[in-house]
């Protein structure tokens, strides 16, 4: 029995292992975006603090479940890229196989189902894995203008929808912030591909900066980032407030510069800094940009 016990252990330890494995390098732009969509969600309907812990283990759990179907999945479409860009990662490393990985995205999918389900969402659930299935069955990652501008945007509504709900059922305003926040995602995604250039040529991927060249595509992301990105991220904030009390609210006019100025900084820098270290620090500006974005909408009511 002792021996039992301490096997089924040290199997829990090992299978917790591997699922911070397949998680630790999504921690940032995508388990902490849900953890502070749900916190939105509960303090913007000001919950109880006796609700508080059980909010936020619920929403770690769910963002565990979410982000690991997907990265099952891609680690699978993408071995040979990983062994090239990524040798550390569970399946170059020889640590899983391919089949010990497909059968782990099999029960992961399942989990993830059963606890959209208990929270009435699983609609919403089996949208996510339409959306994993079309970024990696059907290849749609394999292009930017689908990858940024089609997949990303449906995988952010249902991230910060899905993080919502675990609090909460969403109104019309509500749907109307997160459709736009994630629409204004799907802009400016392509930051993320400057980064990882050669990586990508060497797999066939066509990225924007492979598609176009590097110094076009950084002067087309730049007029996004001048132009259409304050636009849109300002039709996000007035369409909590509305136009003429949004333009008499001196909180509001704040943060309206305030984000035109992110935004032209972001610019800014994918022209003036064109190393491979020097992207990847603009494009995770621009991540701590959306994050802070994230509870703003409790500030707007």
């Amino acid at each position: 029995m002792k021996t039992l016990y301490y096997k089924s252990g040290s199997l829990l330890f090992r299978e917790l292992y591997i699922i911070w494995k397949f998680s630790n390098t999504y921690i940032f732009d995508t388990i902490l975006l849900i953890i502070t969509t749900s916190l939105a969600a509960w303090f913007y309907n000001e919950k109880s603090w006796n609700t508080f812990i059980p909010a936020l283990l619920w929403s770690i759990i769910y963002a565990f479940s979410y982000i690991i179907v997907f990265a099952t999945a891609n680690q699978l479409n993408s071995i040979e890229e990983d062994k090239f860009n990524k040798p550390y990662r569970l399946l170059p490393s020889g640590e899983l196989t391919q089949k010990q990985v497909y059968n782990r995205m099999v029960v992961y999918s399942i989990i993830y189902l059963v606890i959209s389900l208990y929270f009435g969402m699983l609609l919403i659930g089996i949208s996510w894995l339409a959306v994993v299935c079309l970024h990696e069955r059907f290849n749609l990652n394999r292009h930017w203008f689908s990858k940024n501008h089609i997949i990303m945007p449906l995988g952010a509504i249902v991230l910060h929808v899905s993080a919502w709900y675990i609090i909460s059922p969403l109104t019309s305003k509500v749907w109307i912030f997160y459709i736009l926040l994630s629409a204004w995602c799907g802009l400016c995604m392509n930051l993320q591909d400057f980064r990882d250039q050669e990586g990508d040529k060497n797999i066939g991927r066509k990225t924007l900066p492979v598609a176009l060249g590097d110094t076009k595509a950084r002067w087309y992301q730049c007029l996004i980032m001048i132009v259409a990105s304050p636009l849109l991220y300002g039709g996000l904030i007035l369409s909590q407030t509305g136009i003429s009390a949004g333009f008499t609210s001196p909180f509001v006019i704040v943060v309206l510069i305030i984000q035109t100025i992110l935004n032209w900084f972001i610019a800014f820098r994918l022209l003036k800094y064109r190393t491979p270290k020097q992207d990847n620090i603009t494009y995770h500006c621009w991540v701590i940009f959306y994050w802070f974005t994230i509870p703003l909408i409790c500030f707007l009511k």
